[in-house]
């Protein structure tokens, strides 16, 4: 018993530590217990986080879909925002340019403000006296007593005078320069179709005489046509201010278009006659003798400087009528004559080259047969 002393109050202790621990323990069942709502309150918190985090999860995936499946097209947008950042940014200095010259109309604006205050100012004054101006004259006018050559005054205050530089009788004399080139034309286009150039020769052997006998024989068709025609207008009531000039232009206009013909025959035979006819279709509409060119279309008025029908009607139109001046009718002939210069010339090359090649040279009895 003595021995197992110091074992008991080991014991007792022991005992009572233990009891301590089962009160410690009780306490703390007690305070969990106590607070079990609260733990319980919390898992449902947990539980209701994890399923809005697998719904986000959720979310997140099918975001993630519809932004793989625009990939191109942000990818597009992004080049697009890209070149318009860039186009501006080239514009920029356009923007700098245009806010500086503001700037420097601002400072002008403002520094001329004085003198544009002043105009408003004299602006205003000028109405003012026109209007006491004005009054004065109104009473001026109702002193005055009304007789008849005030009312002619006030009827009338001006008087016209009008002066023609040229007169057109009728849309007959107006159509008569077309009439008279059309006429003309066709003339030398039957000639030449009877007579080519390439089918009168046998054996030619100079160029020269070739052209000295075409021309010859344009010189004196020419001038009967021309004759004939003048005559026959002039006898049916055509009103000429300048003969002369009529006669000049006629003349002239035929030779030019004689050489073309002409040159066209001989080195293309009838078939130059066809081309002829095609340069007769474009003058009708091109050389402005029925219509005004400012109302005829692009092609008419791209070929009206290079149909020589178009100066023969410019310069009867000044032989009929007048108007135009005095030298417009020379100046459009001269231009005619140099048609006829470079087409003849033209023709002298061309015969030269076909004697060369024996090409010009048509037997008599085909001759005759052809005529």
């Amino acid at each position: 018993m003595a021995n197992s002393t110091g074992s008991i109050n080991t014991l007792v202790n022991g005992i009572n530590q233990y009891t301590s621990g089962v009160d410690t323990a009780a306490n703390g069942a007690a305070q969990l217990a106590s607070k079990s709502d609260r733990l319980i309150s919390g898992f449902k918190l947990l539980y209701d986080g994890t399923n809005q985090y697998t719904q986000g999860v959720s979310q997140v995936k099918a975001g993630t879909n519809t932004l793989v499946s625009n990939n191109a097209s942000l990818n597009s947008g992004a080049s697009q925002l890209s070149t318009a950042l860039s186009s501006l940014n080239l514009q920029v200095p356009s923007l700098i340019d245009g806010v500086n010259q503001l700037a420097t109309g601002t400072q002008i604006l403002n520094g001329k403000s004085d003198k544009l205050l002043n105009g408003m100012t004299q602006l205003s004054s000028g109405s003012n006296k026109l209007a006491t101006q004005l009054n004065s004259g109104a009473n001026k006018v109702n002193s005055n007593i009304g007789t008849p050559n005030n009312a002619q005054m006030f009827a009338s205050p001006t008087s016209l005078q009008h002066t023609s530089t040229s007169t057109v009788p009728n849309y007959g004399h107006a159509l008569a320069p077309f009439a008279m080139a059309t006429g003309l034309f066709i003339g030398v286009l039957i000639f030449t179709l009877e007579f080519p150039a390439n089918r009168r020769h046998k054996t030619p052997r100079d160029a020269v005489k070739v052209l000295n006998e075409e021309f010859k024989r344009a010189v004196s068709v020419s001038l009967a046509m021309v004759v004939i025609l003048n005559m026959i207008m002039i006898l049916s009531g055509l009103k000429v201010d300048h003969i002369f000039d009529l006669f000049w232009v006629c003349l002239i206009y035929t030779l030019a278009q004689m050489a073309i013909m002409q040159f066209l025959t001989l080195i293309m035979g009838r078939l130059g006659t066809i081309i002829g006819l095609l340069l007769f279709v474009a003058s009708i509409g091109g050389a402005g003798g029925m219509f005004p060119m400012q109302v005829t279309n692009s092609f008419f008025n791209a070929i009206h400087p290079f149909l020589p029908m178009s100066y023969a009607i410019n310069g009867l139109r000044q032989a009929i009528t007048g108007g135009l001046g005095n030298s417009y009718a020379s100046i459009n002939a001269l231009v005619l004559l140099g048609v006829a210069v470079l087409f003849y010339l033209l023709f002298l090359l061309a015969a030269s080259t076909l004697i060369k090649r024996d090409v010009l040279v048509t037997d008599t009895k085909e001759i005759t047969q052809e005529i």
